[in-house]
């Protein structure tokens, strides 16, 4: 019971940090994030120092602690392999709607990618928040597989959209939403 509570601040230290650089989830990233990211670093640095200290103090082996840090730091290394891997996806489309004045100066930018999923990036001021899911491309008929899209959009983007060669963009099949714009 002493060992797990001796790494469990450790463990949750390591899972904040990993919560806040995840993006391959649906994630919020905002200016904070400066703050936060290296205040989480500095912490599991002291958290580690203090393990080792209270380790050696004792003159115990140092076998538990070397290996609960490289298991954690495999881990946090799988993590950013995962990043990694996202931020490489080929993308097929990047689509956008425009900011107004209505939508507090909201912007929404919409990639898909080449392996059927979808990333929206829904920013404004300092802040942005990021959803992925997939979406089937049919024909010239596109569908975010998500029935939620349209609540964490405010109703900006809806399921179905069909494509129109002349422009590249994308028209809502749904009424009441915006077209989704081509970036190319």
């Amino acid at each position: 019971m002493k060992l797990i509570l001796t790494y469990l601040s450790l463990a949750i230290l390591f899972l904040l940090l990993t919560y806040h650089t995840r993006i391959y989830a649906d994630f919020i990233a905002s200016y904070s994030n400066l703050v936060i990211i290296p205040l989480l670093i500095l912490l599991v640095i002291i958290n580690i120092i203090l393990i080792y200290h209270y380790t050696l103090k004792k003159q115990k082996n140092l076998k538990i602690p070397h290996l609960v840090i490289v298991l954690f730091t495999i881990l946090f290394g799988l993590h950013l392999a995962c990043n990694y891997h996202q931020s490489k996806k080929e993308i097929t489309y990047e689509l956008y709607i425009s900011p107004s004045i209505m939508l507090k100066q909201r912007g929404y930018e919409i990639k898909l990618y080449a392996n059927e999923t979808y990333e929206i990036n829904d920013s404004w001021h300092g802040e942005s928040n990021h959803y992925f899911r997939t979406y089937k491309l049919s024909g010239d008929t596109l569908l975010f597989k998500d029935p939620a899209v349209e609540d964490k959009t405010e109703d900006q983007i809806t399921t179905y959209y069909k494509k129109d060669h002349k422009t590249g963009n994308f028209k809502s099949l749904n009424k009441g939403y915006n077209d989704l714009k081509s970036q190319h």
